[in-house]
Parts: structure tokens; C-alpha cells; sequence
């Protein structure tokens, strides 16, 4: 047997806890270490320094003082609900995050032909059309002249 293991076993039986079979290997390693044998003793003293009464006289009506401190009835049990409420959080917001979209009125989608007079009323608002037109009166609009790439202008009236 290794000290560590006997280390082991000393806690074990300072505890109670050896079968007399671990108790005779551990008293035959004690016999030939003087490290274990020093750890045992110890350990032993420490034993019975807890087991010695501490000389601490208690009054003798204390259990009755005690007792006739204690509340007539026992505090009211915690509300149930209270202990679901973070459950119940949970799921309003899963509720929302998830459902939402699905809830909250949108506008219907606008045709394509919509879409273009929308911009060409905002393009006329802004005075751009006019800008745009020769003296002559033929339409001369370019969309890169003010601004829009010539990959979206394509798409555009």
C-alpha cells in the first residue's frame, strides 16, 4: 500500500467507514511508516478533541423560550403563478417575435405600372423633367444626369 492510498484510509477511518480488512492493511503500513503513523496520531487527536464535551451549559428552559418563539402558523405557502411567470414571459415574446409578421396590417404591393408613376410624378414634383427638356420640346431625360446607375436607369421609363 502507497501513503496516498493510506491517506485515504485514515479519513475513512476516522469516519467509521474501514471494513476490518482495510483496517489491518492500513495498521500494517502504519507500522512500518512513520509519515502515516504521524497522520493517524493526528488525526486521532483532532477525534477526540471534537468528541470532548466543550463545557457550554445551555439554560434549561431554552427548548421552551424556543418554542414559544416560534409563529403560531407557518408562513403562507409561495403563489404558484409566481413561479410560472418566467415561463409565461417566455412565451409572450416567442409569441410576438414568431407571429408578429403574420399580424400586423401591410399596405398591399404596388403593380408595376404604379410604381412608375409614383416616380414620375416624384421626378415632375422635383423639377427634374423640365431641366431635362431641349428647347424644342422633345424629351432629352437621362437618368445618369442625375445620378442613378445606368444598371437601374435601364429599367426605368
Amino acid at each position: 500500500m502507497n501513503c496516498s492510498r493510506a491517506e485515504k484510509m485514515l479519513a475513512s477511518r476516522a469516519l467509521g467507514l474501514l471494513s476490518l480488512a482495510q483496517a489491518r492493511k492500513l495498521a500494517r503500513h502504519e507500522e512500518n511508516c512513520a509519515t502515516c503513523r504521524e497522520r493517524a496520531a493526528g488525526l486521532e487527536k483532532a477525534e477526540q478533541a471534537l468528541a470532548a464535551p466543550c463545557g457550554l451549559r445551555l439554560p434549561a428552559n431554552l427548548a421552551d423560550r424556543v418554542l414559544r418563539n416560534l409563529p403560531a402558523s407557518a408562513p403562507p405557502a409561495p403563489r404558484r403563478w409566481l413561479l410560472w411567470s418566467p415561463v409565461l414571459a417566455g412565451a409572450v415574446i416567442l409569441l410576438v417575435v414568431f407571429a408578429g409578421p403574420f399580424i400586423r396590417q401591410r399596405p398591399p404591393d404596388m403593380t408595376t405600372q404604379e410604381v412608375l408613376d409614383a416616380y414620375s410624378e416624384d421626378i415632375k414634383s422635383l423639377g427634374l423633367w423640365e431641366s431635362q427638356t431641349s428647347t424644342n420640346g422633345n424629351s432629352v431625360w437621362n437618368y445618369q444626369d442625375v445620378g442613378v446607375p445606368q444598371e437601374i436607369s435601364q429599367y426605368l421609363l
